[in-house]
């Protein structure tokens, strides 16, 4: 690549970063290796996504992160801050060299920069393609609530669910359970109208470790 192009996308990914950079980004809980765990009966799950999953107290960090979740064992982590979904198609062929399922949520910052819920979900079916094509299985995941685009993230999570099923994909829902009925995040479970705080966190791990072990047995079958 020319070294103008290099420069361009590395301008391009600055500013999408300074789109979503939560509170708590600076000090991040270290991700359990994999190699600690007995994996023989287990199935892999990787994550690509945005703060959303890079956060240190993520619902993702909180439940497969942990290295310990039932059925399961941690892949790659390809959590970028403040990504959308274009800067994270470089991370495809990382996220997948194990092989196993790739949890994918990414379109906050996408809907933050104008991008349109339609030109959102290409993106993210870009990505669902991408890792097809690499030998492992995509998982759609919603996005959680905006203050800022309450319903925009309506419409992309809906656009989400209807693609997802078309495709035949497993689907982990971590926004219900933290959006409240104007689609804004739910009181206390926010602090920057962007990104949970530990509350919001808590609460969506909860939800996921509901639908986790169904997903997981869907995926193992």
């Amino acid at each position: 690549m020319a070294a103008g192009a290099t420069f361009a996308l590395a301008g391009l990914a600055l500013s999408e970063s300074q789109l979503e950079r939560p509170t708590n980004a600076g000090s991040v809980a270290a991700v359990p290796s994999s190699d600690a765990v007995e994996a023989d009966s287990r199935f892999l799950m990787s994550v690509l996504s945005d703060s959303h999953a890079y956060n240190a107290d993520s619902w993702w960090r909180q439940t497969i992160g942990t290295g310990t979740f039932p059925d399961a064992y941690l892949g790659e982590f390809e959590a970028l801050p403040g990504a959308a979904t274009s800067s994270l198609t470089p991370r495809i062929d990382a996220v997948t060299a194990q092989g196993g399922a790739v949890v994918v949520q990414a379109g906050t910052n996408d809907l933050l920069s104008g991008r349109t819920p339609e030109q959102t979900a290409d993106g993210l079916s870009d990505l669902w393609q991408g890792i097809r094509d690499r030998g492992a299985v995509p998982v759609a995941a919603l996005v959680p609530p905006s203050d800022e685009v309450p319903q925009l993230v309506v419409e992309l999570n809906g656009l989400i669910r209807s693609e997802a099923a078309e495709q035949g994909l497993e689907l982990i829902d971590v926004y219900t359970s933290v959006a409240q009925s104007d689609r804004t995040w739910a009181d206390g479970e926010s602090d920057d109208s962007r990104h949970s705080n530990a509350a919001g966190s808590a609460v969506m791990a909860s939800a996921a470790r509901e639908q986790l072990p169904r997903i997981i047995d869907a995926l193992d079958d």
